[in-house]
């Protein structure tokens, strides 16, 4: 039993072998289709995309010309404003040299009004001490009368005051009693 069962196997084994050696053929054959099929996409990928990037960049080349061109253009007109500004510089420096000299007749003009007020300044200080001396002079001579005045108009007041006052309130509260009790 053990040969009949030995050639047996050998004969699965080899049938096994056989169908395995057959899938592997395809899978390989349909490997080997397949990456044919994706090496020709790719090529035609490739190709499209070179055609495409070739387009992009004459296109680019196209665009960055006309923008050099207008840059040209832009300069010539920067060219021309400059000599413009150039032109007002020059007036500009000229209005500023005499400016700088009326300037300075104005700052000398602007020290002879300064020493006017620094003498100005002098007597007027005089002044006000000689009138801050009237003044206490003044007050002083006017306080007696004012005290005088001030006392005067204190009992008037209280004059006025007591014409006023109902006589029977001023007892009550003189002697601390109630007006019911």
């Amino acid at each position: 039993m053990d040969q009949e069962l030995k050639a047996f196997l050998e004969e699965q084994f080899a049938r096994a072998e056989l169908r395995t050696a057959e899938q592997f053929a395809q899978a390989e054959q349909r490997v080997a289709e397949q990456f044919a099929q994706t090496e020709q996409r790719v090529a035609e990928q490739f190709a499209q995309a070179e055609q495409r990037v070739a387009e992009q960049f004459a296109q680019a080349e196209q665009r960055a010309a006309e923008q050099f061109g207008q840059v040209a253009e832009q300069f010539a007109e920067v060219r021309i404003q400059l000599g413009t500004m150039n032109a007002r510089s020059d007036r500009m420096e000229a209005s500023i040299r005499q400016t700088q000299v009326l300037v300075e007749a104005v700052r000398s003009d602007v020290r002879l009004v300064a020493e006017g007020v620094m003498g100005l300044n002098e007597r007027l200080e005089v002044f006000q001490e000689a009138t801050s001396k009237n003044f206490k002079k003044i007050e002083a001579s006017i306080a007696p009368y004012y005290e005088e005045l001030n006392g005067r108009v204190r009992v008037l007041e209280a004059k006025a005051q007591r014409k006023n006052t109902d006589v029977l309130k001023t007892l009550y509260k003189k002697f601390g009693k109630t007006q019911g009790s």
